[in-house]
């Protein structure tokens, strides 16, 4: 197997820029490809860690090209991604939802992070901000929504989630069912929590309402 990489992101401005900096997008992209997609990033190679700098906070500004409702590309591949205190936050007025997207083929583990931001306005605005339709493992992570803003986390049918010390503030808000807003979690997999705190479980919905 290849040896793994580690990718150091040394800016908190995530999107693709030619400016030596590692951006938090051309890191998970060039572990996707296990190449350097991007020569500001080392190249992508087997099971990669990508380091975000401790205390760190990276505002998403625009949705992906081609991918609207979505703040950074999928993972389709072996990916830690090691937080150290850093906030994944999206911008007042920007049309996205989704800030991690594991595809089936993904094996992601995220830790000690925090994912936050204004109410999603893309185009699939019932998109949450966690989907996961591979393997998920979760370590030290929350989550705040906002009154208006999107849904925690769904977990699909072909997804396996594994969280310890999880937490999921969803604030209370029945004028907008799951997996739209105000809801915490939607499984329709596997999944395992511990040491965890959720408010506002969705109700179990089919994969067409998503």
């Amino acid at each position: 197997p290849a040896e793994a990489a580690t990718l150091l992101v040394d800016t908190n401005v995530p999107d693709v820029n030619p400016d030596g900096l590692c951006s938090l997008i051309e890191a998970i992209d060039n572990a996707n490809a296990d190449s350097a997609v991007h020569a500001d990033c080392p190249s992508g190679s087997g099971a990669d860690v990508v380091q975000l700098q401790s205390g760190s906070v990276h505002t998403i500004t625009a949705a992906l090209s081609g991918l609207p409702a979505q703040g950074l590309p999928a993972i389709g591949s072996e990916l830690s991604i090691e937080g150290n205190g850093a906030t994944l936050n999206v911008a007042a007025a920007v049309p996205v939802d989704r800030v991690i997207d594991v595809a089936a083929s993904g094996n992601v583990t995220l830790s000690e992070a925090t994912i936050s931001g204004d109410a999603g306005s893309g185009t699939a605005s019932n998109s949450p901000r966690i989907y996961n339709a591979g393997n998920l493992q979760l370590s030290n992570v929350s989550l705040l929504l906002n009154p208006e803003t999107v849904a925690g986390i769904a977990n699909t049918s072909s997804g396996t989630l594994t969280a310890n010390h999880l937490l999921v503030d969803a604030p209370d808000n029945p004028s907008y069912p799951f997996p739209h807003n105000g809801s915490g979690i939607l499984n329709e997999g596997n999944m395992i929590l511990t040491d965890s705190h959720v408010r506002n479980l969705g109700t179990l919905y089919a994969a067409a309402d998503y």
